[in-house]
């Protein structure tokens, strides 16, 4: 895709192979705002679970498109908050799986982890969601 002057690739390695509810939208949205946090653009956090809890027009975005899909699948937030957290867990397996450098999944590892330090401090998670 051709946007601002610059050419971005669709990320669609694993679109449809999961099938769990939100999966494919949580990759979406979460590789989006990478893109954004990784061209230099204004972001408001470095992990994605942070940019989603931070509050403005990005965090917004990211959790209404969530939020858009959650209620075609008549998910609750207990529900979104739950496949959010099988995604970020998986994505971090499979990475992790498939070897390489430990800068090449290290990021996803952390995103788990941060999302466990988040839940363990009781940040309500389903209030935002």
């Amino acid at each position: 895709m051709h946007s601002g002057g610059s050419w971005w690739l669709l990320d669609f390695e694993v679109f449809g192979e999961v099938q769990v509810p939100l999966y494919d939208v949580c990759h979406f949205v979460r590789t989006c705002s990478d893109l954004r946090y990784g061209a230099g653009r204004r972001a408001t956090a470095g992990r994605w679970i942070d940019r989603l809890m931070a509050g403005g027009a990005e965090s917004e975005a990211c959790r209404g498109t969530i939020a858009a899909v959650a209620r075609q699948h008549a998910l609750g937030p207990r529900e979104v908050v739950g496949a959010l957290a099988y995604y970020l867990i998986d994505v971090a397996t499979q990475f992790h799986k498939r070897g390489g450098p430990r800068w090449y999944w290290e990021p996803h590892v952390l995103e788990v982890k941060r999302l466990a330090e988040v839940l363990g401090a009781g940040v309500d998670l389903e209030r935002l969601l």
